[in-house]
């Protein structure tokens, strides 16, 4: 068997294992968070990564190999920049998770567990991602120093293609909330025009004040008044479904 070299951990990685490992009660409980954060810079670990881990935690080798083996979140095959993680449980499959996945296919030509030829994307299942209300859901996992975990939630094939032609293009706001649909809400408690607003972070009933660049939303639980700056884009995206709404 090729011996594996060690290869160089980035500083962050070894001030975290140096931190973190005298908080737990033995060497190997540190392995799982260690592992995390090199997958998090490289999209996966790699096995003189592991190799490099092992000299930095003093556990065995061979362990932190049967470490990642046996957890199917730590990923031994090189990865895109982005891994699409789509909910695969009933819940989302029901909702049109098949059909996200399709579409990627389609779309890259690539399937389950591939990653595009330009290196950006890598599509798979995820067991669930806890957010069964909003279904279909999938997280945007990004690898690197500047890594970050997105949730987008309602998903439909038209905002996922949005979405990832936004992250292919580079946009920075590529993974901001989005408007899903805007509906009459049922019921409403008074007279002003309440609506449901779907986004691809959740659920708002809300009613709205105004129209086009004026518009105000009024949300019950108080996070939309200030999109018109913090997220121009989803403002005018509500703008424009609201004046649909009221033909």
């Amino acid at each position: 068997m090729a011996q594996v070299q060690v290869a160089q951990l980035p500083e962050a990685i070894v001030e975290f294992i140096r931190v973190n490992q005298p908080k737990y009660p033995n060497q190997q409980a540190v392995l799982i968070p260690a592992l995390m954060e090199v997958q998090k810079w490289y999209g996966h670990v790699a096995p003189e990564m592991a190799r490099a881990v092992s000299e930095a935690t003093g556990v065995a080798y061979a362990e932190v190999e049967s470490v990642i083996s046996f957890y199917t979140m730590l990923l031994e095959r090189p990865t895109g920049r982005f891994v699409i993680g789509v909910c695969g449980t009933w819940n989302c499959e029901h909702a049109g998770a098949k059909q996200l996945v399709e579409h990627f296919k389609s779309k890259y030509g690539t399937g389950l567990n591939e990653t595009t030829p330009d290196g950006l994307f890598t599509v798979a299942l995820a067991e669930c991602l806890c957010d069964c209300h909003n279904a279909p859901s999938a997280q945007f996992m990004k690898w690197g120093r500047d890594f970050s975990a997105t949730w987008t939630n309602n998903m439909t094939v038209e905002v996922f293609d949005a979405i990832l032609e936004d992250v292919a293009a580079g946009k920075q706001d590529a993974l901001r909330e989005r408007l899903v649909r805007l509906e009459d809400k049922p019921n409403p408690p008074d007279d002003n025009p309440w609506v449901w607003l779907v986004t691809t972070r959740n659920q708002y009933p809300a009613w709205i004040e105004g129209e086009g660049d004026a518009l105000i939303v009024h949300d019950g639980f108080g996070k939309l008044e200030g999109i018109k700056q913090d997220n121009p884009q989803f403002h005018q995206e509500i703008a424009a479904a609201f004046a649909a709404l009221k033909k």
